[in-house]
């Protein structure tokens, strides 16, 4: 998995040992580490569009954000997972495969082995919150990837089998 930031002068790249590294991509040189060596490798990257912010959805169904300029953890939110009966954060319920900005930077949608796609704000973003603006359901199996629209009006989710859902955002 890899991410160009936007300006194009990184590059941040999962590896399978479960670490992620930054490039500059004129030097080729690493220049950050954002996470060392874990059992749980990252499924998916993504930059928030003014390059400030990393989003890493892994194999353990929790969405890490990172501070693009420090490498630092910014927070850590559980699996991404509701029931009927609970809204409480699960990890144990899906791997996070797909994870994307809106191009404003004011959601991120995220997707994976439940088949759910969640959608957040990002300006109410909180660890112990998670404010989830909606939540899909209609994959029968894993969301593989997710795109927005350019004006950030609707988005694409992919399942492993080849299958495209398209949404629309709400007004915000």
């Amino acid at each position: 998995r890899f991410v160009y930031s936007p300006d194009g002068k990184t590059l941040v790249c999962g590896r399978t040992n479960g670490s992620i590294a930054v490039y500059d991509t004129q030097s080729g040189q690493e220049i950050a580490q954002l996470r060392e060596r874990t059992l749980n490798p990252p499924r998916s990257l993504a930059y928030s569009p003014d390059g400030k912010t990393i989003a890493c959805g892994s194999s353990d169904g929790s969405v890490h954000l990172y501070d693009a300029k420090t490498a630092k953890l910014i927070t850590k939110i559980g699996g991404v997972r509701i029931t009927r009966e609970t809204t409480k954060i699960s990890a144990a319920h899906q791997r996070i495969w797909g994870v994307a900005y809106s191009p404003d930077g004011c959601m991120l949608a995220t997707g994976g082995t439940g088949g759910n796609v969640y959608l957040y704000d990002t300006e109410t973003w909180n660890a112990e919150t998670a404010h989830r603006i909606t939540q899909h359901k209609e994959h029968p199996v894993t969301v593989a990837r997710i795109r927005f629209s350019p004006d950030g009006k609707t988005f694409v989710s992919e399942s492993s089998d080849g299958t495209l859902y398209l949404w629309r955002t709400p007004a915000q």
